[in-house]
């Protein structure tokens, strides 16, 4: 630049730069208690031009902030500009957005620290509604961002660490001082350095001498290499320590002594004290290395307060002195080594029994027998030890040791395992096992690595239990790898500080399953393992398959690879072959048999071409006696044999045709059981195989006993009836299923799945009956009984085998052409209609239940084929599976006196088997029909769900969440898979699959997107950034090569998948936020709705708009969808309606879709182009037929906030939906086709309820806008919903004659209501401009009192409707009234406000009596009047309740606390002795008003807020309305009189309420009824004949108590006994529970135990079937 150039660029006119870090509005008027959240935005206008929209806010408080990320805005301007803020209220349906009030002003005005202006308001309420920005001028200063670069922030945080450690961990000051003992060692680094190089002298020396001992060669050489890389490191430093000067001193004069030693060469008696020498050495060195060269290492030392370090040393030179007097003396006594492992001295942790909780897969360690020969691989396993000892800083912890099959990797592993276990350094092994995958799969090796490290290391093993004991259940048997390695292993891992190195080894990695399933694997292995500390060290062996070297390619800190050995590359491998087999095959006296010589060997090894497999196989044939065949005979066989077929294909090919070519009818038996063995899904043992053939047609029968036992050389478990058999080398296996190289000896499908399947229905037609496990007691969980596992043996191995997997063998059987076509469909119907229930109960038994589903998936498409009825029974079997797996895995006995209880009565199980079992509960009322539309709720996001997808095979829903993560679910079962994706900094608003099933992109407020692998979860590259606002929409192109997103910021954007590059410019024409983005099918154009009420059209290529912008009736758009054909698109509108369209004329089709009651926030096309499905905040799910537009089936319901996201799977034949409420549900898409009873609910929460005089009949008034009356000895809905309110019912009463009905309303508006014709009095009462909280009648029915959120508290007429003189006066109150009452003679009004308050005034005059009644700490919410009228109770968002003293206004007593959340409604009993309160906690809870104290537990069922309470006029029953749509009737006797003895029992009253006359045949006049239920413990229904025949029994104590777990379904007696299992949804509906009487609307579930037989008469329910299957 020219040196004009500044003076030119100053003079240019520059705007400067503003930030806008947010917004704050404060004094909105508080959200009823009753009312909906409000949902609040802002705009902005700078020099009269929009510049942004904010985000919506939802909320009840007075107070609203945008201080977001995305809230924060940048933009230059003119000071002088004027800056305009405009406030915005959302509202519900067709209602376009409220503007609430503006205020503008210079932006240097907003630019000051404490500008606070007032908003202009059209309100007459006389709101003082502020605002405040928070608006800075942009002034970088570069001398503050130097200092801050400057900053030694690491420093800093590093010494505040230990400051606070300093001051939390006791002891802490005493290790500090041995720290500093430590740390005076680097002050003698020349002495030491000086010693140390003596001492790697005398060493070198002695491997010399010791070269040739194998027993002790090993151990000394790793002490001289871990020595001298701390020789190097010493010679730096500047002292050494005289105790670590000594201990050096002590080894170099042992080893001086042992060079001298002539005993070396000749007393091999004196080896075993040599080699407990040389490993003491070994770990004496680990020390000495860790204490000079690793600073980390004595300072966790100290910090772990162990034994002075000192000391340690001295017990290291007393070990030395000790084992060379031993050597020097030939003293007989064993002189135990001292092994300094860190933590060691930890003692008394009580871990084991938390550890063996983790499962263990036994016989998956290393082999000690599988070790190299003495003096063979020296070169290889040197190396590895080598990488394995070394404490370089930059020696990477992963070693792969890759080659072909047979090449001896495993041999060369296992031998190093045994060297460092016996150097007490192997931490864990693991070997993997194609042929025993299902106990050697993935999911057992972190847990084996995790118990073997424990059992190494009590450090570790204390960690472990630490890193359990957060959820011990659910992390010993997750099967998620992710979640196994974090808590598990790298946790536990970081606690320690580690002395040296630790090994894990892992055999045969290639094993661990196919590249699909092990995918996850290799991701965790070869990055997440080196986050473990420096110490350990990982080795891996493997073939060289392409996933392993790609995965290795691309990790970050590379590791160490060595590929296997050739014969051209190592001249030593002919000559390890050769000492192989010249051990092998000489006997015990050191001598060849007969025939054999040195020769023969020599020519074994040229054969074996390097390849240890063939060696051992060869050698193992020559060896194994054959009837009629020498040794030598054998020998030639190889060479014969393997002439002109080379490798391991041409020796076992050998082998055979010894053993089974010569005999046809030998070789058909060979391959019928090979084809058993290879065909079958998991190894079989030689007596499964006998079990399975046993049942088999004589045609079919294998021989296992005369083949198997003479292939040893190649199959491991023949020697063994209960060992599984299987090859001893993998390649075996392989070769006989490949029809090129295994010749006469393939072992193709053909005919092998028809035996394996036949010898799976025989046993089961055979095996299964009632009871199998013998199961003496119901009350016990059968999984925590001894039984129970002895029970799984007894079934037989073979049984056990058909009850998971004959599903799989009938999908491979021919659909034509079998031959056993006939038998084996008569077999799967007695399976199916005849002992479905058994195969259950053996499923349970034997712990494999999840195998159950998978089986029958398995073999739906043949079941089709085979038979209707029993399709449809796999089918229903499956949903009984899902909707009832806890008791079914829990107890078999439960399947039966449980389970079967709650079928749905219309399903094939229920119909088919109900008949035989008869001596179960039965539901007498509330029974379901059919199977819930709704098949699941997935429960785990921390926020609400705002994108869910599918992906494309339908296995798996991804989800996307306002906590910031995405989670990853299983389709069939509903459970999370892995850990959450966390890589977000804000909200995740959009989720999208790509196509191909490999990747997903996310959107979030953070303004980025990410890349994520489908398969392993982990994220790709670095976050997709350019855009300026939240990211709202994400989508893949079709050929999923690139992905765009809609934004805040009013463009879309292109990126490529591959770069993560933006392709070109925005696309540029929305006028505000784009919500959806959406490619057509063909990939060629993208469709795009926005905030400015626009669908555009661009050309994906060119990113040009390629139509003119469809017009959406003026409604924000909410949601875009193409539809499969691409020929039509779908809009979701915020008016409620969605539109058609036209993709290629922009014409609208047809009329709006309309039915939603609030904005359709998603919308999709089915997969198959038949239906659309909508999601809309107002909670509900419809579903349109896409031809016609009109609306299938009714609205699917549950949710209980907005649905944010709906989508079908690709089979469209499930919907799973994204909610607010933090939850995803699945539904049947082809169930909201059955026709439904009328829906009679509210389809709104539930504000407000009230009994009518005679308790007879209850009033609500709902979110949905309307008032209804319900029938209070039905339940049912007397008349239609009392309509004419236009928003939220807020409140409602009945006058105490019972024949008028008050409501107050969102809509500012009073009504009266005649109480028996359910119609509209007059018109309604305008109360103010601002909403009606609360209403209430005089007790002389003259009067109503209202409170409004504006302030004013007004006394009206009832006979004119006209408000009675002024509002009362509110001198004293910042804020509107949020409750008010009148006390029982009419004189007084009390009121509640959002200051904390209450105040009396004379009803009268309307003037305040005494002063503000002031002790909760936040809003009030709810006050009631004593029917006495000498108290008043008050309940506030300060959680609490308080009484008051009503002719005084003082405080009575302390507050009542025992809610955990807002206190929304309160009610005296009518005898003023009791309180009962709701609250946002979901629960009523009932007091003692004279003591303050709670009756009992609370009162649960409500699945959301409860917003009302009220007590019926004869004090026997409680109402409770809440947001979950319901209402809930309790005894209100039960809770007050015996709730104290047991949650469930109820005392005898008399009846005079409607509710008593609810069943037939109860007596409603005398004091029985309803039945005592003290004597029976449990009850579940109103009738006296539905009650407990068998009665529970009491404990040792005469206790009787019955609890409800509404998490897992379970009803408990006395704590410990598992009585009925309810589905936790019905749990809610029980009558019974917690005195529940009601749930409005209906089912109340009421259930007959008259014929339940438990406990220890359980196997009672069943009578056998009479009738064969037809």
């Amino acid at each position: 630049m020219s040196a004009t150039a500044p003076a030119l660029e100053s003079s240019r006119p520059l705007k400067p730069t503003y930030v806008c870090a947010g917004v704050t509005v404060l004094n909105l008027p508080k959200r009823a208690l009753l009312k909906s959240l409000g949902k609040y935005f802002i705009r902005i206008h700078i020099g009269g031009k929009e510049q942004w929209t904010s985000r919506e806010i939802r909320t009840k408080e007075s107070k609203v902030v945008w201080d977001a990320d995305e809230d924060r805005h940048h933009f230059e301007c003119d000071p002088t500009a004027d800056l305009r803020v405009t406030l915005f209220k959302n509202h519900s349906g067709s209602r376009p957005p409220e503007e609430v009030g503006a205020l503008a002003r210079r932006l240097t005005d907003w630019t000051q620290a404490e500008m606070v202006g007032q908003l202009v308001t059209n309100s007459k309420n006389n709101l003082s509604i502020v605002i405040q920005l928070a608006l800075t001028r942009k002034e970088p200063d570069s001398r503050d961002l130097n200092a801050a670069l400057q900053e030694p922030a690491e420093t800093l945080e590093a010494t505040a660490n230990v400051a606070v450690l300093s001051t939390e961990i006791p002891g802490l000051t005493a290790a500090t001082r041995a720290v500093g003992n430590i740390e005076n060692l680097t002050e003698s680094a020349a002495d030491i350095g000086e010693a140390l190089g003596g001492l790697l002298d005398k060493l070198h020396v002695f491997v010399g001498l010791i070269d040739t001992v194998s027993e002790v060669h090993p151990y000394v050489k790793m002490a001289w290499t871990i020595l001298s890389a701390a020789f190097k490191a010493a010679r730096a430093q500047q002292e050494r320590d005289k105790k670590m000067m000594a201990l050096i001193e002590r080894m170099t004069t042992a080893y001086d002594f042992l060079c001298d030693a002539e005993q070396l060469r000749d007393d091999k008696a004196r080896m075993g004290v040599l080699s407990r020498l040389a490993l003491q050495t070994v770990d004496c060195a680990y020390f000495i290395s860790s204490c000079i060269r690793n600073t980390s290492f004595v300072t966790r030392l100290a910090s772990q307060s162990l034994s002075n370090v000192g000391n340690k040393i001295d017990e290291y030179s007393k070990s030395f002195d000790a084992l060379l007097r031993e050597f020097q003396y030939g003293s007989q006594l064993r002189t135990e080594m001292v092994t300094v492992h860190i933590l060691e001295d930890i003692k008394n942790l009580n871990t084991e029994i938390q550890i063996e909780r983790i499962p263990y897969a036994p016989g998956a360690g290393y082999e000690p027998g599988r070790r190299c020969l003495k003096d063979t691989r020296k070169a290889l396993l040197e190396q590895i030890g080598e990488w394995a000892i070394s404490t370089e800083a930059d020696t990477p912890n992963l070693l792969v040791l890759m080659g072909p099959a047979g090449t001896g990797k495993s041999t060369i592993a296992h031998t190093v395992a045994l060297r460092f276990n016996m150097l007490k350094r192997l931490g864990a092994s693991f070997c993997f096992s194609s042929s025993l995958s299902a106990s050697r799969k993935a999911a057992n090796l972190f847990r084996n690595i995790a118990r073997d490290l424990a059992n190494f290391d009590p450090a570790f093993k204390a960690a472990l239990c630490s890193s359990l004991a957060v959820d011990l259940d659910h992390l010993c048997t997750t099967e998620d790898l992710e979640l196994q390695f974090e808590k598990l292993i790298l946790e536990p891992a970081q606690a320690l500080a580690v002395n040296g190195t630790i090994l894990i080894m892992v055999d045969a990695l290639d094993e661990s399953g196919n590249e699909r399933e092990r995918r996850t694997l290799l991701r965790l292995l070869f990055t997440r393992l080196q986050q473990l500390p420096t110490g350990f060290r990982v080795l891996f062996t493997c073939r060289p398959e392409e996933d392993i070297r790609e995965r290795l390619d691309r990790i970050a800190n590379p590791a160490t690879v060595i590929q296997m050995p050739r014969l051209e590359d190592d001249k030593t491998l002919s000559s390890d072959i050769l000492t192989y087999i010249q051990h092998t095959l000489r006997d015990d006296r050191d001598t060849f048999p007969p025939g054999i010589d040195e020769t023969s060997c020599v020519v074994l090894a040229h054969r074996a071409q390097g390849l240890f497999q063939w060696a051992f196989v060869a050698c193992d044939y020559i060896h194994r006696r054959i009837f009629g065949k020498t040794m030598v005979d054998r020998y030639n066989d190889v060479l014969n044999g393997t002439d002109q077929r080379a490798g391991l294909d041409g020796l076992y090919k050998t082998v055979l045709d010894q053993l089974v070519s010569e005999n046809p009818d030998a070789l058909h038996a060979f391959k019928a059981v090979m084809g058993f063995l290879l065909g079958a899904v998991e190894p079989l043992s030689m007596a499964s195989l006998r079990e399975m053939s046993a049942v088999l047609p004589e045609r079919l029968k294998t021989e296992p006993e005369r083949i198997l036992p003479s292939l040893g050389s190649l199959l491991s478990g023949v020697g063994d009836s209960m060992t599984l058999v299987r090859p001893l080398h993998a390649s075996f296996g392989e070769m006989l299923q490949s029809v090129d190289r295994a010749g006469p000896y393939y072992i193709g499908q053909s005919g092998y799945d028809e035996r394996l399947l036949t010898a799976s229905l025989r046993l089961l037609r055979d095996g299964l009956h009632f009871n199998m496990g013998d199961q003496q007691n119901s009350y016990g969980l059968f999984r925590d009984s001894d039984p129970a596992r002895q029970a799984s043996v007894q079934m037989g191995r073979g049984l056990l085998y058909a009850c998971k997997y004959w599903g799989h063998h009938l999908s491979k059987y021919p659909a034509e052409g079998g031959t056993m076509e006939e038998e084996l469909h008569e077999l799967v119907r007695v399976l199916l209609l005849n002992n479905l229930l058994f195969w259950l109960e053996a499923s349970s038994l034997s712990g494999s239940v999840a195998n159950v589903i998978p089986c029958l998936l398995a073999a739906m498409d043949r079941l089709k084929a085979m038979d209707d009825t029993m399709a449809k029974m796999a089918q229903d079997c499956t949903r009984f599976i899902r909707a009832f797996a806890r008791p079914i895995i829990d107890s078999p006995a439960h399947i039966y006196i449980s389970a079967l209880v709650w079928l749905p009565s219309e399903t094939i199980i229920s119909r088919h088997y109900g008949s035989a079992y008869p001596h179960i509960a039965r539901i007498s009322t509330g029974r379901d029909r059919r199977w819930s539309v709704m098949n699941m709720i997935m429960s785990g996001h921390g926020g609400g769900v705002h994108s869910v997808a599918f992906c494309p095979e339908g296995l798996r829903i991804v989800s996307s969440s306002h906590d910031r993560t995405i989670r990853f679910w299983d389709a069939y079962t509903g459970e999370a898979i892995g850990k959450p994706l966390i890589g977000h900094s804000r909200s995740v608003d959009s989720v999208a699959f790509a196509s191909d099933g490999r990747r997903i992109v996310s959107g979030s407020s953070d303004r980025t997107l990410r890349l994520w692998d489908a398969d392993t979860r982990e994220v790709i590259g670095e976050p997709l950034s350019g855009h300026s606002d939240c990211v709202n929409s994400v989508a893949f192109s079709p050929d999923c090569t690139r992905i765009v997103s809609g934004s805040l910021d009013r463009t879309l954007r292109l990126w490529d998948v591959t770069t993560g590059e933006a392709i070109g410019q925005p696309l540029l024409g929305h006028n505000s936020r784009v919500t959806s983005v959406t490619f057509s099918p063909d990939g060629l154009r993208i469709a795009s709705g926005s905030w400015d009420c626009t669908v555009r059209l661009w050309d994906s290529a060119t990113g040009e708009p390629s139509k003119e912008p469809l017009i959406d009736c003026g409604s924000w758009v909410w949601s875009v969808a193409f539809s499969p054909d691409g020929r039509r698109i779908v809009s979701g509108l915020e008016d409620g309606s969605l539109r058609l369209w036209d993709a290629d004329s922009a014409e609208a089709i047809g009329e709006p879709l309309t039915g939603h009651l609030g904005s359709v926030e998603f919308v999709a096309f089915s997969p198959d182009g038949h239906r659309i499905v909508s999601g809309s905040n107002d909670r509900t799910i419809r579903q349109w037929d896409a031809e016609t537009g009109v609306a299938v089936g009714t609205p699917l319901s549950g949710h209980i906030d907005s649905v944010n996201s709906v989508v079908f799977s690709p089979d469209s034949q499930r919907i799973v939906s994204g909610s607010s409420d933090n939850t995803l549900r699945l539904w049947d898409a082809d169930a909201v086709e059955v026709i439904r009873e009328p829906f009679t609910g509210h389809i709104g929460g539930v504000y407000s309820v009230a009994f009518s005089p005679n308790g007879r009949c209850i009033v609500s008034g709902s979110e949905d806008n309307t008032l209804r009356l319900w029938d209070t000895a039905t339940g049912e809905a007397l008349g239609e919903p009392l309509s004419g309110h236009c928003d939220s019912v807020t409140s409602v009463a009945f006058s105490s004659d019972g024949h008028h009905i008050v409501s107050g309303s969102d809509d500012q508006t009073i009504r009266l209501w005649d109480a028996n014709t359910g119609t509209a009095i007059g018109e309604p009462m305008t109360a103010s401009s601002s909403d009606v909280t609360c209403v209430g009648f005089s007790p002389d029915n003259q009067r109503i009192i209202s409170g409004s959120r504006d302030g004013t508290i007004r006394l009206w007429d009832v006979h004119t409707a006209k408000s009675i003189g002024e509002p009362l006066s509110l001198a004293g109150h910042r804020t509107g009234a949020e409750c008010v009452a009148f006390s029982p003679d009419g004189r007084r009004i009390i009121a509640g406000f959002h200051d904390y308050t209450l105040r009396l005034w004379d009803a009268a005059s309307g003037e305040p009596i005494g002063g503000l009644l002031r002790s909760h700490s936040n809003s009030v919410m709810c006050v009631a009047f004593s029917p006495d009228g000498r108290r008043v109770v008050s309940g506030s968002d300060d959680t609490s309740l308080r009484l008051w003293n009503a002719d005084t206004g003082e405080a009575i007593g302390d507050a009542l606390r025992g809610h955990d959340a807002l206190v929304s409604s309160v009610a005296f009993s009518p005898d003023s002795r009791h309180i009962v309160s709701s609250s946002w906690d979901n629960t009523v809870r009932v007091w003692n008003a004279d003591t303050g104290e709670a009756i009992g537990e609370p009162l649960t069922g409500h699945a959301a807020s409860v917003n009302s309470v009220a007590w019926s006029n004869d004090g026997r029953h409680i109402v409770s309305g809440a947001y979950d749509h319901t209402i809930r009737v309790w005894d209100a006797d039960a809770v007050i009189t015996t709730r104290t003895t047991h949650p469930n029992a109820h005392t005898s009253a008399s009846p005079s309420s409607a509710l008593d006359d609810r069943h037939e045949g109860i007596n409603t006049t005398t004091a029985s009824t309803p039945l005592a239920r003290r004597e029976k413990a449990l009850t579940l229904s109103p009738s006296p004949q539905h009650q407990l025949t068998q009665s529970y029994p009491c404990n040792a104590a005469g206790e009787c108590r019955i609890s409800f777990n509404f998490e897992t379904g379970w009803i408990m007696g006395n704590d410990t006994d598992y009585v009925l299992w309810v589905p936790p949804d019905k749990l809610r509906r029980l009558y019974g529970v917690h005195g529940l009487e009601m749930v409005i609307p209906g089912p109340t579930i009421d259930v007959d135990l008259s014929d339940f037989v438990h406990g220890t008469r359980w196997a009672e329910c069943r009578r056998p079937l009479d009738r064969e299957v037809e």
